[in-house]
């Protein structure tokens, strides 16, 4: 059975390659046309994604991200992580103001439907041992 797979998928790939070559102008649009919605969905994602930052924050650019989403709709569930850069001068003053800088916020609110992108903001609680942990990480 193995070897019926592996001739059938030879199979494909010789039909694929030869109607490319006889509609070699449809496949080459096609293929400009894919590429070309391709890089307006990850420049639609990078709004997306940007968007749920505070504008105040100053962020042009994501130095990280690793989501996971399982599931479909409502019930899916998505899990993941976004690293957004600071500017020296953003990050003292959060420093400063501590948990007030992010209550002291403008609204941001959502285009399409006029809901609040960010409801209240929170302290994050970080203890001694914590600290010692991430600066592990960090090196």
């Amino acid at each position: 059975m193995g070897y019926g797979l592996a001739i059938f998928l030879l199979f494909l790939i010789i039909l694929f390659l030869g109607l490319a070559y006889l509609y070699r102008e449809f496949f080459l649009k096609l293929l400009i046309l894919s590429i070309l919605i391709f890089l307006y969905y990850k420049f639609e994602e990078r709004i997306f994604i940007l968007n749920a930052v505070p504008d105040a924050l100053n962020v042009n650019y994501i130095s990280y991200r690793e989501e996971e989403s399982s599931g479909f709709g409502g019930s899916g569930s998505e899990a993941g992580i976004r690293v957004y850069p600071l500017s020296e001068k953003i990050s003292k003053k959060i420093i400063a103001s501590d948990i007030t800088f992010f209550n002291n916020l403008p609204i941001k609110t959502n285009p399409s439907n006029g809901e609040r992108i960010y409801l209240k903001w929170l302290k994050t609680p970080i203890n001694q041992v914590n600290i010692g942990k991430i600066r592990k990480l960090e090196v």
